[in-house]
Order: structure tokens, then C-alpha cells, then sequence
């Protein structure tokens, strides 16, 4: 009796620690995977992956040289050859990045992004990578931006019911409204 007693409480202790162990494991699995951050807490319940010969609803703008097109597709920013072949991904995530446009010196793009837990613009130094948050905003939406022709400024149209054009330096500000009117 007592044998089969021992037996039971230690085939049940080796199941216990067994799913226990397991439990642990695929905890550590979901901990690997979390990429959330201060300004965008969301982390990835899943991933999927995509290959497409075409979009819609898509904003593209053409590189000064006139060699290389930057496009948005499914909150993601790509580069491709004007003439065609493999696009490069330029952002990717869990923000939405949408609306990108060349500066004229073709080194930056200005593109607006919700990374930072609200819709605000960006830039982005396409040679060294290096992001920097234009306008710092919680409540405002921005829903556009474009360089000056002179690559020192920026326009980007923001609002919530009332949408209006701002200009912004490049290297930050609050920006002048540019009219008081909608």
C-alpha cells in the first residue's frame, strides 16, 4: 500500500514539474519575442509575412536622381529601382509608417509615423539610418509633410476636426501655422 502511494505522489510530482517546466518555457518564448517600447507599448502576438506584385492606396514619391521610387505599404516604408525589381524595406514594425517623401538632396525622407503613440512626423537620414521625431504632439493627427525646395523646412498638414498646414524647421520647433482659416 505504502509503494503505491510513494509510486502515485511521485509520478504526479514528475507530471506536475514536467508541465510546469513546459509552462515556463513557452512563457520564456513570449518574453522573447516582446519588442515593445515606451512609446509604442503594444508587443506582436503573431507574425505574418507577404509577398505582392501590386498595391493600392499607397503614397510614392520619386528620388531626385530620378533612379529610385520610396513607397508606403502596410504601415512599412520601401525603396525600388525605378525600373522595377526587389523593393527594400526601409521601416518596418509595429508602427504605422505611411506617406514618405524625398528631401531634395535625396539623403532624408520625411514620412509621418504613430510610434510615438500618436501620428507625428519624421525623418529619417537615409545614410546613417538615424531617426528623429519632427513634432512631439499627443492629441494632433498629422496627416502629410513635404520638404521646402530648399531642404530646410517642412509642411505637414495637422489637425483634429480643422486640418491646416504647419511649416516646421528641420531640425524642430513647434511650427507656424501657415493659415488660420480650415
Amino acid at each position: 500500500m505504502k509503494t503505491k502511494l510513494f509510486t502515485r505522489f511521485f509520478l504526479g510530482l514528475f507530471f506536475t514539474a514536467t508541465i510546469l517546466i513546459a509552462q515556463e518555457k513557452e512563457e520564456e518564448k513570449k518574453d522573447s519575442t516582446k519588442v515593445a517600447t515606451k512609446e509604442l507599448p503594444l508587443e506582436p502576438e503573431r507574425k505574418i509575412s507577404f509577398n505582392t506584385q501590386q498595391g493600392t492606396w499607397m503614397s510614392v514619391d520619386v528620388h531626385p536622381d530620378g533612379k529610385t521610387v520610396i513607397f508606403d505599404m502596410m504601415g512599412d516604408l520601401y525603396t525600388i529601382p525605378i525600373t522595377g525589381g526587389k523593393a527594400t524595406q526601409i521601416t518596418k514594425g509595429l508602427a504605422y509608417d505611411v506617406h514618405p517623401r524625398f528631401s531634395p538632396d535625396g539623403n532624408s525622407i520625411v514620412f509621418i509615423s504613430d510610434k510615438s503613440g500618436s501620428e507625428n512626423i519624421w525623418i529619417r537620414d537615409l545614410i546613417t539610418k538615424e531617426e528623429t521625431q519632427l513634432t512631439k504632439g499627443s492629441n494632433q493627427k498629422h496627416f502629410s509633410a513635404d520638404w521646402s525646395t530648399d531642404g530646410e523646412y517642412i509642411v505637414g498638414t495637422s489637425g483634429t476636426s480643422n486640418v491646416k498646414p504647419y511649416l516646421y524647421h528641420k531640425s524642430g520647433g513647434s511650427g507656424a501655422k501657415l493659415i488660420s482659416a480650415p
